[in-house]
């Protein structure tokens, strides 16, 4: 039977034939059918569907002649009646995603429907259970029960009242789990929110779906309904390369899972066309044009006003007219000209268009028209109001600042100011004062305008700042300061009889100043000391009001004067005259955060009458007695910088008003580390979370196994156009931190999945525009130089001991383990506790902790000493594997690094039984990580009796290591630490650290700052205590003569942040490339005053490879040079080089021949007191 289509809301009937060939009576019958669908005895097939019925039907039709029936199938299908073809188009809707639904949880979702003729959308759902529903906003409510466990599948339907678009759904329905125990409850994994993504076709994009866990489970990431170009990494990382024909709007769901449960968010994208501008600088915005009041003309006078309008976009405007009269023009900047005449009287309304090119707004013109020869009000001769021109202003980060905006209006209106693009931190009063607040980040030139409306016109002034940041050294005009005029009390007069009054004003940078006047009575002037002089008559009687205004011809102040004039006539009786109090000089203590606030304000009163004292605009901690003036409060950030105050003195009939500032200042906190080995600054901060550098690993080349190593041997390569990462190391990596050209402070650079060990890595950056990409090391403790050697050669005398390099496989991945497990923990924080706990507590057990601690009792603790000996850098510890004849269990031998001098970093070598690396076992195990442990602390140089071999392994095997929750079976990768810390030079022996987390920290963090050294520290440590304040400044008070070790975290901290500060941190050498050689001239303060010849040729051989102290000829090389370029002038310590003839060079008579480098033969020191100095010659270079 051919296919029957259906329409919705009709009815629709079909004959099916059928014949007897014995011609007999046939009956027909329906088995299976919908409801809707009917026959009747004769064969009339009659189907009435509705619209929840749309979709495909199969069912029998059953024909009998009383002893057979035969059967055929009847498919149907229920359509939409087809629509007249029109200009409308059907709804768009989003693919809906397949939801998982929990029995007994209410879920909901909305449906994404949008229409392009703006039609009013309507919602409703076909071949849904009961159990759910939608509304007329599109969202879908689904309250499943047990019985509806299973899979339901329905469509949406989205109508504009003339076409419908239908989506299916489907929805699996689980039972929940019931909680029983808190063991075997699985929770879920928790998805953060996702903001719909603003792509362009032809340009790559990607999110990090952030996702957690509170079982702690590893979790999956994939993705459902996505467009071909999306992509997700294991990690999380949403990946998108949408080309053109993918413009418009594509919904998709991202599902996490932890194994056994899945968590879902949709994921909204809007692909616009590359040369379609998007969010933020890409969409275009429609001007934006101020209202523009009723505009009041006389006929034969013309007319102006000015339109005010901005694009958020920066687009050039155009301005034209709609239905004007012919007299009214508009110009391309804006400007409406009206020239009418006698016949155009009356009121007229007409558009004001603006447009950028593409969008376009507009505004409603009314004006009115009077007649010249008409006595008109003053309204309908309005002129516009006068505003002074602005200067630029200058001001500086961090400090408070005012400038009054000084404007009249010919007509007395009343004059209101506002203000058009500016950033928040600048505002504006009623009065025209402008107030700038401006912080760090605010540092440059700003521009922005300043309207000033009589209710009808308005002028517009541009105002330019130019900020600087407070740290700059500035000229004065940066840091100029507003005038500051004295309280002006009411002033009586009498009328007939002339006054004065001196104005009292100052300035905090000693300018000049010039007095003015602003909306006085004719009878009131002011000479250029600000004495103003009063001639009020008669008919002058009552109360007056203007303004004094002060300049420094930068910035102006404005204070107003109140007058009273009285009658002559009228008897006046001192008891009948209160005269108001007069405050004295006002000049409010800057306030410290955290500090107790203590201030009296005090006035006077001419009639002796009780004063009451009030503040206005006061931060919440200040108050004031009312009776006494004194103020009080405990002082908090909340009124950090500049806040301008009010404060009042009343007898109850008359008020004295008095602004003044008050500034607040973080509180200083300030440590002197002296006299002692080992100390701890503690203080409060707000971190920044760090930036990132987002990449993608393309691919991955295997490398050679390297037979030496360091663990930070982590290198970033650009070349032939592309970005690689090279890792030299035996852990993987996938979080770094880094520093690149232009950046202010260190990144975190994070991949989508882990570089593997020994491996080459090219990436696709998400900023393609990074140059000079480094990772930057702060994990440094335990940073030695591992040699392990080549693949060796077997061992053929099986009567003799014999020692080789781990073999490559399973045995060198055992080395490789053990040396990134003890890597890891030496950089924890709870390593470094866990140390110092054992220490506290078994020291006598141990002699050497015993008797350095008794030896040195204020010296720098044994723990910490031997913490800092065993992780130190550099130290070269070569490892192997002992076969055949077994000496013991494991050997090893080595010395100990020399603390007071850093690039002495110690060397040994260490091994252990070939059986007990086991090399067909692939994970941690206590054996030989313990047997390891404690043969390369010997290579250290440390004794069975330092508590380091026996003792502290023992712990480390058996409760430390077990508890970290590491994969037995895999090395721990390579990743940041806790604290981003980097540092600049900011003065002699003056150093700001400035700190960011890796992590958004939303609480105040505790940071603490350990200091240590082999010799006494003498360090002044500093931290400005204000909210997002986050430098540390530590001075050292003279070059350290050994190492200082300082470790930073907090008390979230799982890792460690770890810098060294010694003499060529503080002191750098100066560097001069001559003919080939590198040539480093030292300062002194890099010189051990007891420094023999073998200890100055060693301090050249540890500036780096092929570096040797300099021969006489070296050090004539660099005078010739620097006295050939009149370059001498630039050392500072002039003593290196002398010269008493043009071939013969000599330092002080001191010659450097090998035979006099001896420790017997001189001091370098008692040569050349504190004027030596040494010239270190690199070749090769």
């Amino acid at each position: 039977m051919e296919k029957i289509t259906a329409i919705i809301g009709t009815s629709t009937t079909s004959k099916i034939h059928a014949n007897d060939n014995d011609g007999d009576k046939l009956a027909f019958s329906l088995s299976g059918q919908p409801a809707w669908a009917s026959i009747s005895i004769d064969g009339l097939l009659t189907v009435s569907p509705s619209e929840k019925d749309i979709g495909d039907y199969q069912f029998k039709v059953i024909v009998s002649d009383g002893f057979v029936a035969k059967e055929a199938v009847v498919s149907i299908s229920v359509e939409l009646p087809s629509i007249p073809e029109s200009d409308n188009e059907a709804p768009v809707v989003e693919d809906l995603p397949e939801l998982e639904l929990i029995t007994n949880q209410v879920e909901s979702v909305q449906v994404e429907a949008f229409d392009k003729e703006s039609d009013e959308l309507q919602f409703s759902l076909s071949g849904h259970p009961e159990w759910i529903s939608i509304d007329q906003k599109g969202v879908i409510t689904f309250k499943p029960k047990t019985d509806n466990v299973g899979s339901h599948t329905y469509l949406v339907l989205v109508s504009d009242g003339v076409n419908i678009t239908q989506k299916p759904m489907a929805v699996d329905v689980a039972l929940g789990m019931t909680p029983v125990d808190p063991d075997l409850i699985n929770n879920a994994p928790v998805i953060e929110a996702v903001p719909e993504i603003s792509l362009v076709t032809g340009r790559n994009g990607f999110y990090k779906v952030k996702a957690s866990d509170k079982n702690g489970d590893v979790l999956t990431y994939s993705l459902s309904g996505q467009p071909s170009w999306v992509s997700i990494s294991p990690t999380g990382q949403l990946n998108f390369k949408p080309q053109t024909q993918h413009e418009g709007q594509h919904q998709f769901t991202v599902l996490v899972s932890d194994g056994s449960l899945t968590a879902k968010q949709v994921v909204r994208t809007k692909v616009a066309l590359a040369m379609t501008p998007v969010e933020p600088g890409l969409v275009n915005h429609a001007p934006t044009v101020s209202e523009i009041p009723q505009i009041n003309l006389v006929t034969g006078k013309p007319g102006q006003h000015q339109v005010i309008a901005s694009d958020k976009n920066g687009d050039a405007l155009t301005y034209t007219l709609e239905g004007q009269p012919e007299w009214a023009t508009i110009t391309q900047s804006g400007s409406l000209s009206f020239s009418p005449k006698t016949t155009d009287e009356g009121t007229y309304t007409f558009n004001v268009l603006v447009s950028d090119g593409s969008l376009t707004t507009t505004r409603v013109v009314t004006t009115k028209v009077a007649l010249a020869m008409t006595p008109v009000e003053p309204g309908l001769i309005n002129n516009a109001p006068e505003v002074e021109v602005l200067p630029e202003l200058k001001l500086v980060t961090g400090k408070a600042s005012q400038q009054q905006v000084v404007a009249f209006d010919k007509n007395g209106d009343a004059l209101t100011f506002t203000l058009e693009g500016h950033p928040d931190w600048i505002s504006i009063d009623k009065s025209g004062l402008l107030s700038f607040k401006p912080a760090t980040e605010h540092e440059g030139v700003h521009t922005f305008k300043v309207l000033v409306s009589d209710g009808s016109l308005t002028t517009i002034r541009n105002v330019t700042v130019d900020v600087a940041l407070a740290m700059t050294p500035v000229d004065p005009d940066l840091v100029n300061n507003i005038p500051e005029i004295a309280s002006i009390p009411v002033i009586q007069l009498v009328a007939g009889r002339t006054g004065e009054y001196q104005v009292v004003a100052t300035d905090k940078n000693g300018d000049a100043l010039t007095y003015a006047l602003e909306g006085q009575p004719s009878w009131v002037a002011m000479d250029a000391t600000g004495l103003m002089s009063f001639a009020p008559q008669t008919e002058d009687e009552g109360k007056y009001t203007f303004n004094v205004l002060v300049s420094d011809g930068s910035l102006t102040a404005k204070s107003e004067v109140n007058l009273n004039v009285a009658l002559a006539m009228t008897p006046v009786d001192p008891d009948l005259i209160n005269h108001a109090p007069v405050w004295e000089v006002v000049k409010l203590p800057t306030a410290v955060v955290g500090d107790e606030y203590h201030f009296q304000i005090k006035a006077t009163d001419q009639d002796g009458d009780e004063i009451s004292y009030s503040i206005q605009n006061a931060p919440s901690w200040l108050s004031i007695d009312s009776k006494t003036g004194w103020i009080d409060g405990l002082v908090t950030e909340e009124s950090l910088g500049d806040v301008e105050l009010e404060v009042s003195a009343s007898d109850d009939g008359l008020s004295a008003l008095q602004s003044v500032v008050l500034s607040t200042e973080g509180k200083l906190l300030q440590t002197d580390i002296f006299g002692t080995f080992d100390a701890t600054f503690e203080t409060p901060m707000t971190l920044p979370q760090a930036g990132v550098v987002y990449g993608n690993v393309e691919s991955e080349t295997k490398l050679e196994v390297p037979v030496a190593y360091r663990f930070h041997d982590v290198t970033f390569a650009y070349q032939e156009g592309a970005w690689y990462l090279v890792n030299n190391t035996p852990m993987p990596v996938a979080e770094l931190s880094v520093s690149y050209d232009g950046a202010e402070h260190l990144a975190l650079f994070q991949l989508d999945k882990e570089v593997q060990p020994y491996s080459k890595a090219k990436l696709t950056l998400t900023d393609e525009s990074l140059t000079g990409l480094k990772y930057v090391n702060l994990k440094n403790m335990f940073d030695l130089k591992a040699i392990l050697g080549a693949n060796p050669n077997p061992c053929t005398d099986k009567t003799k001991k014999c020692f080789g390099s781990p073999r490559l496989g399973p045995e060198r991945d055992t080395f490789d383990r053990f040396l990134g497990y003890t890597y890891e923990i030496f950089n924890r924080v709870s390593f470094l506790e866990l140390t110092e706990d054992f220490f506290e507590r078994e020291c006598d057990t141990y002699s050497e902790c015993k008797g350095y601690t008794e030896a040195n009792p204020n010296g720098l603790p044994y723990a910490r000493r031997t913490y800092l000996l065993a992780g130190q850098p550099g130290h070269r510890l070569k490892l192997e594997s002992m076969r055949n004849i077994y000496i013991a269990e494991g050997t090893a031998k080595g010395s100990s690094p020399d603390l007071s001098f850093m690039n002495s970093p110690g060397d040994g070598w260490a091994s252990i039984w070939e059986e007990y690396v086991d090399v067909n076992h692939g994970a941690y195990r206590a054996l030989p990580m313990n047997t390891l442990f404690h043969e390369t602390m010997h290579a250290h140089g440390f004794s069975h009796a330092s508590g380091w071999t026996y003792g502290l392994s023992e712990i480390l095997k058996r409760q430390y290591v077990p508890t970290l929750g590491f994969d037995v079976h895999q090395i721990p990768s390579l990743t940041s630490a806790d604290m981003l810390v980097d540092y600049d030079i900011i003065g002699k022996g003056l150093i700001r650290l400035t700190l960011q987390s890796k992590t958004e920290r939303t609480d105040v963090s505790n940071m603490k700052f350990r200091f240590s050294s082999s010799s006494e520290l003498d360090v002044t440590v500093k931290h400005l205590n204000v909210e997002g304040k986050n430098t540390i400044d530590v001075q050292f008070n003279g070059t350290p003569k050994t190492p200082v070790h300082l470790q930073v975290w907090d008390q979230d901290s799982t890792y460690l942040t770890t810098l060294r500060f010694d003499y060529l941190t503080l002191a750098p050498p100066l560097v001069y490339n001559i003919r080939g050689t590198r040539y480093l001239v030292l300062s002194p303060d890099s010189l051990d005053k007891n420094a023999d010849g073998w200890g100055v040729r060693n301090l050249c051989a540890n500036q780096g490879p092929n570096t040797v102290l300099g021969i006489r000829l070296d050090y004539g090389a660099v005078y010739d040079y620097l006295y050939a370029n009149n370059r001498l002038s630039e050392l500072p310590f002039k003593s290196y080089l002398t010269k008493d003839s043009p071939k013969k060079y000599h330092i002080y008579e001191m010659y450097f021949g090998e035979e006099e480098l001896t420790n017997s033969h001189f001091s370098m020191y008692e040569k050349l007191g504190e004027n030596r100095g040494v010239i270190c010659a690199q070749f090769g270079v």
